[in-house]
């Protein structure tokens, strides 16, 4: 069986302080898997991540496109928010059955819904400020990187899935705003080596 996720890990998350949060969640017809269950995605099909890194090393067999953004800034596009706009974008591209799963092995906080909102995503935001997270459904043809803390979010997607122009809105978005963006988070000191090391291949 794989075992991405370490013995124990989901404690914290079916424990006291949790239940605020899975209560939430139930609220929106979505639920914790136990460390079992979730060990049996496989999410390292993803990425992988050692004791070392940071950030999750995002498989090269997949194409990405980035999005500039912090998720709590209010930021329009095409006439939307930029957070609605994400969110379609998954649940256009993702089935009935849709996963939102921690990249830290030592957090095996997996969340099963039907649909993916911006609720469940601020749902499960406690303790993870460094901890990204990746939603995706069982074809593993299409997932999100979405991280709590960076102001980039990393779209992954099988070659075909996608059409050129959707890819081209998102790049032009992206080539229009990165900069813009990283003068506004030049505070965040980190933030160029990290997207550097981490995804700069996804970017170019």
């Amino acid at each position: 069986m794989n075992s991405f996720y370490l013995d124990k890990s989901d404690e914290f998350y079916f424990g006291d302080f949790w239940k605020g949060e899975r209560d939430a969640l139930k609220s929106e017809n979505a639920f914790l898997l136990p460390r079992d269950e979730a060990n049996k995605l496989n999410i390292e099909e993803f990425f992988k991540k050692s004791s070392g890194d940071i950030k999750p090393r995002l498989n090269k067999e997949f194409d990405y496109f980035a999005i500039p953004y912090e998720l709590d800034d209010e930021v329009m596009f095409e006439g939307s928010r930029l957070a609605d706009s994400i969110v379609k974008l998954i649940n256009e591209n993702l089935g009935e059955e849709v996963y939102f799963a921690s990249t830290d092995n030592d957090k095996c906080c997996v969340i099963k819904m039907n649909k993916f909102s911006e609720a469940i995503f601020w749902n499960a935001a406690s303790g993870h400020l460094n901890t990204p997270f990746i939603v995706f459904d069982k074809s593993k043809l299409f997932f999100v990187l979405l991280d709590y803390d960076l102001p980039i979010q990393m779209v992954g997607f099988k070659k075909g899935l996608l059409s050129s122009d959707v890819i081209q809105k998102w790049k032009t978005f992206f080539q229009q705003e990165w900069s813009e963006v990283q003068q506004k988070y030049k505070s965040y000191t980190a933030l160029s080596s990290i997207v550097t090391n981490y995804y700069q291949f996804a970017i170019k």
